[in-house]
């Protein structure tokens, strides 16, 4: 903050006490720019208190009749209460979860809640009107049988050939209710892949009777099928094939209840002086997921390598590929570093008496005398004081020479040379890096958009409030004297 100028000496004029920092002024914009900035904020979160439940699929007549499913969430739901008018048009949510459970709810048996799960969360998610009707019918005479009137005042309502297919409907619906059976969810899943000596094996325990287990396989299968349906109600032990051309099997298994059976948890939808509604639950029945790297596992030819003489009298070293293995049978006796006698006439091998720590194959030729014998010479042997050089501990031995008989070569490369070809023994590559499969998170009810829109207007606000911050200052300092 600059400095203010002191009055000149004799002058009559005084500093005047700067005013009220913040100014009442001052104080109010912020309080305003700080009131808009919350409601901006919580706009968004107010937007879930505005949905209603609006019809769906069913019949109705000009009476204003309907029979047959509401829509909420895009889900379809259905009334309990014959006795209250219909909450179609007015702001319904779900029940909280500290809320305490209705009466029209809680006063039915864990059969009876489980038996209108049952329909809701199967026929009851059908769009087409002669199934969702005879569910209302269906769910109006287990959840309010006190104020049910009975199938043929609803029949009645309708045309004939419509109430002789909901009839019928109706009729099945029933036949299938009365054989439901109650479940708990259960808490958790398991699976493990594993390799036995047998094979790759996917194992599930049991998870409980009445659960439905389906087995996800990738890179593996049983009997042909990478997806198996699987009774939650025993132990599974599977041998899978899996495909060698991929790194890891994974497996994953996802449960729900099997057929006949559900649980007694509904989901129930308030709306204030009107009809409950209720819908399949939405709780997460549990997963799992395991996986087990194999390795990419091709097939190789081994293809035997060649070696040439090295110029100047020196060896070429082996390329050692592979695992070094023991020596295979030659044709000669361990190499020695000693010199070789040449044949009469010919120049004498460079090689010194001294022995060296590269080997040289007896059945290697020297590089000057074509007219030297091929077979080996065995020569009587040095003191055996450097012979564990020619182990493979220093150098491998030469057991890549699958023949005795030498290749000369009338053009010897200038520098060793390792053999053209190399033989991989290992079977198996080191597997790649697996894919990421990380899971990647669902969209949700906001869109993004939105929180752009409110970020943005966050900004402007505390903006605004930085320039009347400034604007104060200013006259404050231009009114100080």
């Amino acid at each position: 903050m600059p400095t203010l100028p002191s009055p000149p000496p004799g002058s009559l004029a005084r500093r005047v006490p700067p005013p009220e920092f913040p100014s009442p002024r001052l104080r109010l914009g912020l309080a305003l720019v700080l009131l808009a900035a919350i409601v901006a904020l919580l706009i968004p979160l107010g937007m879930r208190a505005a949905s209603a439940a609006e019809l769906g699929a069913g019949y109705s007549n000009s009476n204003g009749t309907f029979i047959g499913a509401m829509r909420y969430d895009d889900e379809n739901a259905y009334c309990i209460e014959l006795s209250k008018p219909r909450p179609v048009g007015k702001p319904t949510r779900p029940l909280g979860r500290d809320e305490p459970v209705p009466a029209a709810v809680s006063s039915l048996s864990a059969t009876e809640r489980a038996q209108l799960h049952w329909a809701v969360s199967n026929s009851g998610t059908s769009s087409d009107p002669t199934v969702t009707t005879a569910v209302a019918m269906l769910v109006w005479s287990v959840a309010d049988d006190r104020h049910y009137p009975g199938d043929q005042h609803y029949y009645a309502k309708m045309p004939q050939a419509t109430a002789a297919a909901v009839a019928e409907q109706l009729e099945q619906l029933r036949a299938e209710l009365a054989k439901v059976q109650v479940i708990e969810r259960p808490t958790a899943v398991q699976v493990t892949v594993v390799r036995l000596d047998d094979g790759v094996h996917v194992q599930v325990p049991k998870v409980g009777t009445g659960v439905h287990v389906t087995l996800s396989l990738e890179a593996a299968s049983v009997d042909g099928a990478s997806v198996v349906a699987l009774d939650g109600g025993r132990s599974h032990d599977l041998l899978v094939k899996h495909d060698t051309r991929k790194p890891e099997v994974i497996a994953d298994v996802s449960t729900a209840p099997a057929a006949g059976y559900a649980t007694s948890e509904l989901r129930v939808l308030v709306t204030e002086g009107r009809q409950l509604l209720i819908q399949a639950s939405q709780a997460a029945w549990p997963q799992a997921s395991d996986r087990l790297g194999i390795g990419v596992i091709t097939n190789k030819t081994r293809v035997p390598e060649t070696t040439s003489p090295a110029p100047g009298g020196s060896t070429t070293k082996p390329s050692l590929v592979g695992k070094p293995s023991t020596v295979s049978p030659t044709p000669t006796a361990t190499p020695t570093p000693a010199p070789t006698p040449a044949a009469p006439g010919t120049q004498p091998p460079t090689a010194t008496p001294t022995p060296t720590l590269t080997p040289a194959p007896t059945p290697t030729k020297t590089p000057v005398a074509p007219p030297a014998p091929p077979a080996p010479v065995e020569t009587p042997a040095t003191p055996p004081t450097d012979t564990p050089t020619a182990t493979p501990t220093a150098t491998p031995t030469p057991t890549a020479t699958p023949t005795p008989t030498p290749t000369p070569s009338d053009a010897p490369t200038g520098s060793p040379m390792p053999s053209p070809t190399e033989v991989h023994d290992d079977a198996t590559t080191p597997a790649p890096a697996p894919e990421d499969d990380t899971p990647r998170l669902a969209e949700t009810g906001t869109k993004p958009g939105i929180w752009f829109g409110v970020a943005g207007a966050g900004l402007a606000l505390i903006g605004l409030g930085g320039w009347f911050i400034a604007r104060d200052r200013q006259r404050r300092e231009a009114t100080s004297w």
